[in-house]
């Protein structure tokens, strides 16, 4: 699908970015699996740090799945066309949200 090979682009740039993150959040341990600080106002603050940190590598992990998926539907001709009514997703709306997998009607 030659029409969306800028959108293909896009979405490996930011795949690229995504793994990359993904791989820092690995390679950061735990700062509760540490000795944890005995303050517990400094204990607070390091759970804080973690249940952030945990949410953002979640929030990572679910749009890389999202991004594979498109790149997916691009490699089987599948890109641009509604996963529920079967319509072609507009250019516009792809190019605004390039993962994207339902037409604005049936998203809405």
């Amino acid at each position: 699908m030659e029409q969306y090979q800028s959108i293909r682009k896009k979405l490996e740039s930011k795949r690229k970015q995504l793994e990359k993150r993904i791989n820092q959040f690995k390679q950061r341990p735990g700062r509760l699996k540490q000795v944890a600080d005995p303050d517990s106002q400094e204990q607070a603050v390091e759970r804080q740090i973690d249940e952030v940190t945990n949410y953002l590598d979640q929030k990572a992990h679910a749009e890389l799945q999202k991004i594979i998926e498109a790149l997916s539907r691009m490699d089987h001709d599948q890109y641009g066309i509604c996963i529920s009514c079967g319509n072609k997703i507009s250019t516009k709306r792809l190019e605004a949200l390039p993962f994207t997998d339902r037409c604005i009607s049936c998203a809405e």
